[in-house]
C-alpha cells in the first residue's frame, strides 16, 4: 500500500467522520492493493479524486466488496450510500443507492462467475 496515499485518504475519511465500518472496509479495500483495479466514482464530478491522481475511496471500497463477496450485495450498497451519506451527499447516497439495487446484479453476479 502507498502509505503517502493512504495517509491522504485516511485523514480525509477520519475527518469527514465516516462511520468505522466504512473507514475499515475502504483501509482493507487500500490494503490489499484493490485501487489499483478499482475504477472508482467518476460519475459525480464533486466526488472525483482525478486531480489528486486518486479513486475515490467508497468507489474502491464497494468495487472490492462486489469482488470479493465479504458482504451480500445489498450491504455492499447500503454501505457505500452511508458512505455518501456520512461525506455530505444525503441525496446522492439516496440516488446511487437505488441506482445500484437496480443495475449492480450485473457487475455483482459478474464477479461471481
Amino acid at each position: 500500500m502507498d502509505v503517502e496515499k493512504w495517509g491522504f485518504i485516511s485523514k480525509y475519511l477520519k475527518l469527514s467522520n465516516v462511520r468505522d465500518e466504512v473507514y475499515k472496509w475502504v483501509k482493507e479495500a487500500y490494503e490489499c492493493g484493490y485501487d489499483e483495479i478499482s475504477d472508482g466514482i467518476t460519475a459525480m464530478p464533486e466526488l472525483n479524486f482525478t486531480k489528486f491522481s486518486l479513486k475515490h475511496p467508497l468507489g474502491v471500497m464497494h468495487d472490492y466488496l462486489y469482488e470479493t463477496g465479504h458482504l451480500s450485495r445489498k450491504e455492499a450498497d447500503k454501505l457505500f450510500a452511508a458512505g455518501l451519506k456520512d461525506l455530505g451527499h444525503k441525496i446522492r447516497s439516496k440516488t446511487w443507492y437505488l441506482g445500484l439495487r437496480l443495475f449492480g446484479w450485473y457487475y455483482w453476479n459478474k464477479a461471481r462467475k
